[in-house]
């Protein structure tokens, strides 16, 4: 065995009563471990937090961009996509070479820069005329300045207060940057996959 192995077992406390060792998996209620139990664990540890917020006295309510996502007045195939990008799981070519996938993580639209969901919806040329024509280039260069991700730009968008929304002059806002974040997934889809419709 490793010595950082040895030396975490003979730093595990070992209890000062006499009693006998069980084996016991605390995140069932039997105490039995399962896989499907394992899994909900680990979802949790990884996306719990993006689920709730929690409000500094002990207590989390639902993160606001769930319900806001669910209450946009755009097709389910949107809401679902914008879910999708919010949680992570778009299969950019950054993540799937990153996966060990044998994939150039060019963007395959302007092969300027690498396609992450930051490029992909904000920075890829044609996002950023699709943007500009929507008259949002200056809203989203700020969004982009603020944070790296992707995702977090893409919720910080949809959770713009209305007053912030309506200065812009259109009405359902949020409706057009989730219809047009759709929009640039969907085109990339077609050149990736070569779709003729």
């Amino acid at each position: 065995m490793w010595p950082i192995d040895a030396q975490r077992i003979l730093s595990i406390p070992l209890s000062q009563y006499d009693m006998t060792d069980f084996i016991a998996w605390s995140y069932t209620k039997n105490g039995m471990f399962s896989v499907r139990s394992a899994y909900s664990v680990e979802w949790n540890y990884q996306y719990e937090s993006r689920l709730k917020y929690s409000n500094g006295m002990g207590r989390s309510i639902p993160n606001p961009i769930w319900c806001q996502i669910w209450k946009l007045a755009c097709p389910a195939k949107v809401k679902k996509i914008i879910w999708r990008t919010l949680h992570g799981t778009l299969p950019c070519r950054v993540t799937l070479a990153n996966r060990h996938m044998k994939v150039s993580p060019s963007c395959p639209t302007c092969s300027r820069g690498l396609e992450d969901t930051k490029h992909m919806l904000f920075l890829c040329s044609k996002a950023k005329e699709v943007w500009k024509r929507l008259g949002m280039d200056v809203i989203i260069d700020k969004a982009c300045e603020i944070d790296l991700a992707g995702e977090a730009i893409l919720e910080y968008l949809l959770l713009l207060p209305d007053q912030d929304l309506s200065i812009m002059g259109y009405q359902n806002v949020r409706e057009m940057i989730a219809i047009s974040a759709w929009y640039l997934l969907w085109e990339r889809r077609k050149l990736v996959h070569k779709e003729l419709t």
